[in-house]
């Protein structure tokens, strides 16, 4: 007899997916496989994205490089940054002083405003600017220089008067009276007098600035 033969289609229950991916640079930061015609609005858009920045610049996320779309089809999503040139701060120290400023990466060494480098002299010396404590060097990040002074112990006239004849002598600040050369101090006698050195006017003392000493005398 005539066999009949009733043949039902057999389907495939696996559904079809895609995958969303989200890039930055080479770097995959998600990928999400989504089923077929899943709303755009419902795909997984990652927050917070970065890039890491350079000597030169930072980065500023500012969207993928198209608008996300349902899913239809396999797609990826690259992250666009823009570019902010970085600042750095340079300090420069004058005798304890702090004046800093910020320039942009590459700045030339030469383009750099440095401060004046005058220091006022104490009583025991007077300074003069020798160099910076290292080379200024074109900005590639932020740097502290600090000034170098070549010092030099100030020097001081100390007069002794004996008889209106001034003996003057330079001596460096600080030597000790003890150290003060003196000059004799003899007064010649006369027919009604004779003298005898008595003190100086004042006490000598460590030097520490111009000073005249007279002698006294008893007659």
């Amino acid at each position: 007899g005539q066999h009949s033969a009733t043949y039902f289609p057999e389907y495939d229950s696996t559904l079809i997916t895609y995958y969303v991916k989200f890039v930055v640079g080479s770097t995959t930061i998600d990928s999400t496989d989504y089923p077929a015609g899943t709303l755009a609005k419902d795909v997984k858009v990652p927050e917070n994205v970065t890039k890491e920045p350079t000597s030169q610049y930072s980065y500023r996320f500012v969207g993928w490089n198209k608008d996300i779309a349902d899913v239809t089809k396999n797609a990826m999503y690259t992250a666009v940054f823009e570019e902010v040139e970085r600042g750095y701060v340079v300090t420069f120290i004058v005798n304890g002083v702090k004046t800093s400023a910020e320039y942009a990466y590459d700045t030339k060494a030469e383009d750099l405003k440095v401060p004046a480098t005058d220091r006022a002299a104490t009583a025991q010396y007077t300074y003069t600017f020798k160099s910076w404590d290292k080379a200024l060097a074109n900005v590639t990040e932020s740097a502290t220089y600090t000034a170098v002074y070549d010092s030099t112990v100030n020097t001081y006239t100390i007069t002794f008067v004996v008889e209106g004849v001034s003996t003057p002598a330079e001596y460096a600040y600080g030597t000790k009276a003890a150290d003060l050369k003196t000059p004799a101090t003899t007064k010649p006698a006369n027919d009604q007098y004779t003298y005898n050195f008595k003190a100086w006017d004042k006490t000598l003392a460590d030097v520490t600035g111009a000073a005249t000493y007279t002698a006294l005398f008893d007659s």
